[in-house]
Order: structure tokens, then sequence, then C-alpha cells
């Protein structure tokens, strides 16, 4: 298994996000989204790459070489990290560790995810995911192409607050992707590159 679950050259998923492979999929954020100052400022969210998720649903190993555990949901929002939906109260799903990132280093963070236990379609639609547009604020991380939290970058943000934040950290160049997570635990929740 490759040590990240996220590949560039495929639509639903990136695997390693750096300015020269930005990954596809995904959407804007409304009127605000657009190109401005020389870049495309509509965000592109990025699911968990779905032969890694096709993998783990089979019982192949997650980030610590363990396969995932299965649970079922109690509808207390459980973020699906492929179709980017909570999994619906009573679904069966699956916790297992990821790593979003293509290097093994100190920026490299590994922590729970929730899949679907079943099969899903990873999100590849258009505004935001399921998952955001539910939570009322995230934390946000920008990241360097060689992984590296880009200084200064985390805050909690609203979700109403989002396309400013992306426009933000988007319009400083050494930022090459943003990673939403939990603002109450610290979750990965999708991974955001220009568009």
């Amino acid at each position: 298994m490759k040590p990240s679950a996220i590949d560039p050259t495929k639509p639903e998923g990136v695997s390693h996000v750096n300015a020269q492979h930005p990954g596809r999929g995904g959407a804007g954020l409304g009127e605000r989204s657009g190109k401005r100052k020389g870049y495309d400022m509509t965000p592109t969210f990025h699911p968990y790459d779905s032969d890694w998720v096709a993998a783990i649903r089979a019982g192949g190993p997650d980030a610590y070489d363990r396969p995932a555990e299965k649970a079922v949901s109690d509808g207390g929002g459980h973020p699906c990290r492929c179709c980017l939906s909570d999994v619906e109260k009573g679904a069966p799903m699956l916790v297992c560790s990821a790593r979003p990132f293509e290097g093994v280093h100190p920026y490299a963070e590994t922590g729970p995810v929730f899949l679907h236990a079943k099969d899903c379609n990873a999100w590849a639609g258009e505004g935001l995911p399921p998952i955001i547009a539910a939570r009322a604020e995230f934390l946000l991380k920008a990241y360097s192409a060689n992984e590296r939290i880009v200084e200064g970058t985390g805050r909690i943000t609203k979700t109403e607050d989002l396309t400013d934040a992306f426009e933000a950290l988007f319009a400083r160049p050494e930022v090459a992707f943003i990673d939403l997570r939990s603002a109450s635990n610290n979750c990965f929740l999708t991974r955001i590159t220009r568009g």
C-alpha cells in the first residue's frame, strides 16, 4: 500500500498535493469563487482515493497496518472521507487510521477517519461538500509543496468565512494546499487545492 491514501492521477482523490499536481474533482464556493490575482480562486475539495478506500473496505491495512474497526453510526456526525457526507444513523461504518501525506515526516499527521462500510460515490460535486455545510467551524492548516505547515496559517474558521479564508491563504504563493480539519477533534476531513 502506498504511504498515502490520496492520488493525484485520479479525478476523485489526490495522494500528495503540490503546486505541480493540484488534483481534480470537487468544486467551488458560490459567487465569491473565480479568477483573481492571476490564479483560480475556485477551491477543489478532495476525498480519499477510491482504490485506497476499496482496499480498506476489503480488509486491507490502514496507516498503522491494521484492518479497520467495524461500527454502526449513531448519527452523531461521522464524516465519510470518500463521499464527504456523514454516515447515516444505523449505517455500518469503518474506523481506520489514515495519513493524507506522501512522505513520513514530522508534519505528516496520522489520525482516525470514518468511511461508509458499503460502497459510496467519491465526492466530485460542486459547491460545498455536505460534511462542510453541516458544520459550524473548522481548523484550517495550509501547507507548502513539500508538505510543511506554512507558518501562521492554522486557524479556526466559521463555515460562512471559509471563502475569505481560502482566498487569503491561496494568495500566499508558498501555499500549495489547505487541509480542512475538525475544529473540535483536529481530524482530517478533506484537502483543498486551487481550482
